[in-house]
């Protein structure tokens, strides 16, 4: 009897992992992440829940910071919130609870695009980078630590040597999920 209520929540965990993968997966490409980068966050992610946040840096011709997105992981409630530097056009969905979970990310996804496209376009992006921040079940465990950063091809960081354009404006938008996507939170902000 345990084992199958055990089996039960492994189900139910892995599911969540999946949908939550898939779900990262399309709003990081809509955010011009590298498909490389996408699949070793996936990987990453699949075994070990390494990051807590992964950041996504846009910088222009002087490597200045012109823009930036955050993807934070929920890894209690399995969910990935994302946020940015520029608030401004909100999108709200009143009639989402007929919609499915797919064709809201895919709707959300090409408003970033969009979005994305004139920020790069209008900012003059010339690159893109990732910053990874650890979960604190692999940054408190050396081993685990440094089997990650090994396998993730990862080095430390200094943030302060990040420079931040005057370019940087907001444009937010809000996605209100609908009821049959109540395990995933999105607040997206570009």
């Amino acid at each position: 009897m345990n084992n199958t209520v055990g089996l039960g929540v492994s189900l139910e965990v892995g599911l969540l992992l999946e949908l939550l993968d898939r779900t990262t997966k399309a709003y990081m490409k809509a955010f011009d992440v590298a498909q490389k980068d996408i699949e070793k966050i996936s990987e990453m992610q699949k075994k070990y829940q390494a990051f807590e946040k992964v950041t996504v840096y846009y910088f222009d011709e002087v490597n200045e910071v012109v823009s930036y997105t955050i993807f934070t992981f929920d890894w209690e409630k399995y969910s990935v919130i994302y946020d940015s530097d520029d608030p401004d056009l909100v999108i709200k969905r009143k009639n989402t609870i007929a919609q499915t979970p797919e064709r809201i990310t895919a709707d959300a996804c090409s408003a970033i695009k969009t979005k994305i496209d004139s920020i790069k376009t209008n900012r003059n992006v010339k690159s893109i980078s990732l910053i990874y921040t650890y979960s604190d079940n692999v940054y408190n465990n050396k081993e685990l630590l440094d089997k990650v950063r090994k396998e993730a091809n990862l080095g430390p960081h200094d943030p302060k040597s990040l420079k931040y354009s005057s370019k940087m404006r907001g444009t937010k938008i809000e996605i209100v999920p609908s009821t049959a996507e109540g395990t995933l939170a999105m607040n997206l902000v570009l």
